[in-house]
C-alpha cells in the first residue's frame, strides 16, 4: 500500500513461495527443504535415542523422504514363500484330497490316513466342527482290514473325539470297538477288552458306578444306558463272572427301573433271580413253621 488514495496496489508473490502443484511433489524452496531436513533428522535421532529397546531386540525403523516412518523388520516378516499355504488354507486342501481319494476303489486307506491328519491339523486350530466332519468320513469308508486293524482305527477316532470334547462321540466309538473284540468274524475274541471298553464309555453315556449318584443326576439317554448296562451283564457271563453281571443287573434295575416297562421289570428282575442262584452263597428257599414258603 502506497499510503495514497487509490485501491491498494496487489504485490506480486515472492518467488521463494511459489509452490508447483503440476508436479507429482511439491517443491518447496531451500529454506522450507532444510527446516524439513533438520526437523526429520530430529524426529530419527529422537526414535533411534528412545527406542533402544527395539533396537536391541533386531527391529529397525527408518524414514523415507516423505518423513514416513517404516518399519523395516515389520515388512519383511510378513513375506513367506509362494509354495506355503496359509493356515486356513490347509484343512480345504485336504477335503479336495479326500474327494479325490474317494473316487478310487483302492484308494481308501490313503483316504483314511488324510482325514485322520486333517482332523489332527484342525484341533491345533481350534476347528472342532471340522474335525468332526473329517472323523465322520472315517467311519464311512469301507477297508479291507483285520479286526485288530479295526478295532484300532474305533480306538484312534475315540482319542481324537475326547479331544475335542465330542464325550458322547468317543463313546459310541469306544462301543464299536468293545463289539470287534467279540465279533463272529473275530477268530480270537477277548470278552475282556470288551467289557472294559464298555466300562471306560460310562462317562460318555453319563453314568457312573455309584449308583446313587446316577439316580441324582438324572442326566443322559436311558435307551443308551439300558442298552450299555445289558450288553455288561452278557459280557461278564461269558467271562463266567456270576457275581460281576449280579451287580450289573442290580445297578440296572436300581437306576433305570423307572424307564422300563412293566415286561422288562418282570424279565430282568427273572434274570437277577438266575445269576443271584449261580452265586455263592445264594440264598436258599427259608420254610417257615407253619410250612409257608
Amino acid at each position: 500500500y502506497n499510503g495514497d488514495s487509490g485501491s491498494p496496489a496487489v504485490r506480486p508473490k515472492k518467488a521463494d513461495m511459489v509452490i508447483n502443484l503440476n508436479s507429482e511433489k511439491a517443491s518447496i524452496p531451500d529454506k522450507t527443504s532444510a527446516s524439513s531436513n533438520s526437523s526429520a533428522s530430529s524426529i530419527s535421532s529422537t526414535f533411534s535415542s528412545g527406542s533402544g529397546g527395539s533396537t536391541a531386540s533386531g527391529s529397525s525403523s527408518s524414514l523415507t523422504d516423505s518423513g514416513t516412518l517404516v518399519n523395516k523388520s515389520a515388512s519383511t516378516a510378513q513375506k513367506f514363500p509362494p509354495n506355503i499355504l496359509q493356515p486356513e488354507d490347509i484343512p480345504a486342501r485336504y477335503r479336495e484330497a479326500i474327494i479325490n481319494y474317494s473316487k478310487y476303489r483302492n484308494a481308501g486307506i490313503i483316504e483314511t490316513e488324510a482325514a485322520l491328519k486333517a482332523a489332527r491339523i484342525c484341533i491345533e486350530q481350534g476347528k472342532n466342527l471340522d474335525v468332526a466332519m473329517f472323523l465322520q468320513n472315517v467311519l464311512y469308508i469301507n477297508l479291507n482290514m483285520s479286526e485288530q486293524q479295526r478295532v484300532r482305527r474305533f480306538e484312534v477316532l475315540t482319542d481324537l473325539y475326547q479331544k475335542i470334547g465330542y464325550n458322547r462321540k468317543a463313546a459310541f466309538c469306544q462301543r464299536l470297538a468293545a463289539w470287534r473284540h467279540v465279533a463272529v468274524s473275530n477268530t480270537n475274541p477277548d470278552w475282556g477288552q470288551s467289557y472294559r471298553l464298555m466300562l471306560e464309555s460310562f462317562s460318555g453315556h453319563k453314568l457312573s458306578l455309584e449308583p446313587q449318584e446316577v439316580l441324582e443326576n438324572n442326566t443322559g439317554w436311558p435307551v443308551l444306558q439300558i442298552d450299555l448296562l445289558q450288553q455288561l451283564v452278557g459280557t461278564a457271563r461269558r467271562l463266567g463272572q456270576p457275581a460281576l453281571a449280579t451287580r450289573h443287573m442290580t445297578f440296572l434295575l436300581q437306576t433305570m427301573w423307572a424307564q422300563l416297562n412293566s415286561h422288562d421289570q418282570k424279565e430282568m428282575a427273572l434274570q437277577l433271580q438266575n445269576l443271584a442262584s449261580q452265586c455263592e452263597g445264594a440264598p436258599v428257599p427259608l420254610v417257615l413253621e407253619n410250612g409257608t414258603v
